[in-house]
């Protein structure tokens, strides 16, 4: 079994002003295992298909994993941002599956 050390992103919303609201990400490093590795390709109505490297990580998590779990939105491995698609809690440690490559926007990023 294969060992993970990442970051995941957190989508967190704060209101700036009275009434308006902006979103900001806040990453946190986690460690834990690389349970399943595998990639397919998603048709898309573009020219060329998707890529879609699925990664299964069991991670060790922290009371602010529990507290936010809800608000996660992406794990970066290997240098790429993975959309969470699925997490599972399975104390102490939380189970997450990723999908295809995450575009969110990248000028909310502290």
């Amino acid at each position: 079994m294969a060992r993970f050390s990442g970051k995941i992103g957190y989508v967190t919303h704060e209101e700036t002003s009275p009434g308006v609201w902006t979103e900001s990400i806040v990453e946190r490093q986690y460690y834990g295992d690389l349970t399943r590795h595998y990639r397919s390709w998603s048709a898309d109505e573009g020219v060329n298909d998707n890529i879609v490297f699925s990664q299964d990580i069991s991670i060790v998590a922290d009371p602010y994993l529990y507290d936010n779990a809800h608000n996660m939105r992406y794990v970066i491995f290997r240098g790429v941002k993975w959309r969470i698609t699925k997490f599972e809690i399975d104390h102490p440690r939380v189970r997450i599956s990723t999908g295809e490559e995450y575009h969110g926007d990248e000028t909310t990023t502290p």
